[in-house]
């Protein structure tokens, strides 16, 4: 089952390299290089999965883009990744309904890991979502 990703980071080659990572049997890849494009991206098209890195051109951070996630509604699973960590942003983050949160430099192993992870959840909430809908008819 086709899952939809969108990576948002500043840096081409973080996104290059990420987009990489992804099997495209099972992985349909956005890319966005501020938070701005990004939350256009969210209004036009569903996104199952958004792996944003915090700091970004402009004043919009990747709290941003969870707040945008949360006031639409929109039911995806949020990762945020930084090399400007604090234990502080991550509570923070966790809070307002990150699915989990990576440091930079990222460990390919752990971000793989996390994705999969992300990907079974939202498998899970299609199965479910699809059982309800046979029940209630």
């Amino acid at each position: 089952m086709l899952v939809n990703v969108l990576l948002i980071d500043d840096e081409p080659e973080i996104l290059e390299l990420f987009s990489q990572l992804f099997d495209e049997s099972r992985f349909d890849v956005q890319l966005a290089s501020t938070a701005l494009d990004a939350m256009v991206l969210l209004e036009q098209s569903p996104i199952d999965i958004v792996v944003s890195d915090m700091r970004m051109p402009g004043k919009e951070t990747g709290l941003d883009v969870l707040s945008f996630i949360n006031s639409h509604k929109l039911n995806c699973k949020f990762i945020m990744q930084t090399g400007y960590a604090s234990i502080e942003l991550a509570i923070k983050a966790m809070k307002e309904g990150a699915f989990d949160f990576i440091l930079k430099p990222v460990n390919i192993s752990h971000f793989l890991a996390i994705i999969e992870k992300a990907y079974q959840a939202v498998l899970k909430e299609r199965e479910t979502s699809i059982l309800k809908e046979e029940n209630t008819r």
